[in-house]
């Protein structure tokens, strides 16, 4: 956006200290902090906690061109003011709030380019992706009590509620046989039959998928995480779909090369994270099945970050490298029961462990990229 389009979001109430984020950057913020400006217009992740990433909390806001928006931080409730703003700042115009804005002492500028970033991480997400999902624009939310939230049980009552996923349909394993084959071999069906009854449109799909892995990402969400691992798969499966619908899965590269961006540079050396056995098998896939006009570009990135394979996409073809990654086609126990695998297998452990074993290592404690400007860098301690 040109400069004149952007806006500021306005936070008070906050302490030095205190965590607070924006689009998934995070700032232990200074006395003097206020907020950000050069924020563009769109949908906006804030989050705040009184320290790291204990009592983390979060609210969607809609930031119209040239607009503001207010969020205040109480003491006394522990986390984001359910009515937005505070009351002097309420008293006032929204105009003379974006006046104001413009030369308001402790704004921070918004990353320099991090608007394109985040345009690619959320692109996709909507009120109604949020409201399918539990959330509403300007309701605060938080994720602390998702182990004891059942997604059946769950009344949309608590003042923060946490994130209710959509349920994702598993491979047939009764009934007519050639659906029971068809639903293991391709997942194709599978999506077709979630997008008409419950997503209405492809880019929904992306924009559930683009909300867990956000999610996930601000506030450390074990169910955000496993939601984006169960969409992945189920799209990385979808052979019949990527040639019905192309820009769906063109979209969906470059969703994911902005996702890994974020991933540390060992993500798929570390034994701790899930790359080997969640998100390498699906990039496989992703890389034997799709063209090259969808998938080259993310094979780039994949392998100048990571380096995974030492060749490039066509060589790694014939030399079927990708087989060794991919989940075998007789074995689809495994694609069905793994949640609940997971589950078992982590039912002893705290949640900061199950997020570093099954998500990225070092998103599971913080958001910082370390890829500062200077103007960041002043934010940090303003």
């Amino acid at each position: 956006s040109e400069s004149g389009e952007t806006g500021a979001i306005i936070i008070t109430g906050t302490t030095a200290g205190m965590e607070v984020g924006l689009d998934a950057y995070l700032w232990q913020v200074g006395p003097s902090f206020r907020g950000l400006r050069e924020v563009e217009a769109g949908l906006h992740l804030v989050v705040m906690a009184p320290s790291s990433r204990v009592g983390r909390q979060g609210v969607w806001v809609r930031l119209e061109p040239g607009g503001v928006a207010i969020k205040e931080w109480s003491r006394r409730e522990e986390g984001i003011a359910l009515g937005g703003a505070s009351p002097a700042l309420e008293a006032g115009s929204l105009e003379a709030a974006r006046l104001a804005a413009r030369s308001m002492p402790g704004l921070g500028r918004y990353p320099e380019g991090h608007a394109a970033l985040w345009r690619r991480l959320s692109g996709h997400v909507t009120t109604t992706t949020l409201e399918r999902c539990g959330l509403r624009l300007d309701a605060t939310f938080s994720c602390e009590d998702e182990a004891v939230v059942d997604d059946d049980d769950f009344d949309g009552g608590a003042s923060r509620p946490c994130p209710q996923f959509t349920p994702i349909p598993r491979a047939a394993s009764r009934g007519d046989p050639a659906a029971v084959t068809r639903d293991h071999l391709d997942a194709s069906e599978r999506a077709r039959r979630l997008v008409r009854t419950t997503f209405r449109h492809n880019a929904e799909l992306l924009g559930e998928l683009e909300l867990a892995f956000v999610v996930f990402a601000a506030l450390g969400s074990l169910a955000a995480l496993r939601q984006w691992r169960r969409l992945l798969a189920l799209l990385a499966e979808c052979d019949e779909l990527a040639s019905e619908a192309p820009e769906l899965f063109a979209a969906l590269a470059d969703v994911l090369a902005a996702q890994l961006s974020l991933a540390p540079d060992d993500f798929f050396e570390d034994p701790l994270s899930s790359a080997e056995d969640a998100i390498r098998p699906a990039l496989a896939n992703l890389f034997e099945t799709l063209p090259d006009s969808l998938v080259a570009p993310l094979y780039g990135y994949v392998e100048a970050r990571f380096a995974l394979y030492g060749t490039d996409l066509a060589d790694a073809r014939n030399r079927r490298l990708f087989d060794a990654a991919r989940a075998p086609d007789d074995a689809p126990v495994l694609v069905i029961d793994r949640d609940r695998a997971d589950a078992d297998a982590d039912a002893d452990d705290d949640d900061a462990a199950r997020l570093l074993r099954l998500g990225f290592p070092s998103l599971a404690t913080h958001l910082d990229p370390a890829k500062e400007d200077a103007a960041m860098a002043a934010a940090r301690v303003l």
